[in-house]
């Protein structure tokens, strides 16, 4: 995974994320949030919480990248192909 071409814009969306993932969440039910599709698969809420989790592990990654200065997220990539993580 190369460096973007325009990192601040990249920022700017990575910002973005969380009131985009707010505002197509809010004022669902508990019903709505926890109904799986009918040919299986993961709720609403189980996927905020998969992107939350996941947000936490790229954030770890996004760091390391800017205080080292590289132009690779290749170690990240490599643990996440692994399925070390699970």
């Amino acid at each position: 995974m190369n460096a973007p071409e325009d990192p601040e814009r990249e920022i700017s969306r990575y910002r973005e994320g969380p009131d985009l993932l707010e505002q197509a969440v809010i004022g669902l039910r508990d019903c709505q949030l926890d109904a799986r599709p009918a040919g299986g698969g993961w709720s609403v809420r189980e996927i905020v919480h998969h992107i939350a989790d996941g947000d936490d592990i790229w954030k770890m990654g996004i760091k390391m990248a800017i205080v080292t200065n590289r132009q690779s997220l290749t170690w990240v990539v490599l643990i996440v192909a692994s399925g070390d993580l699970e």
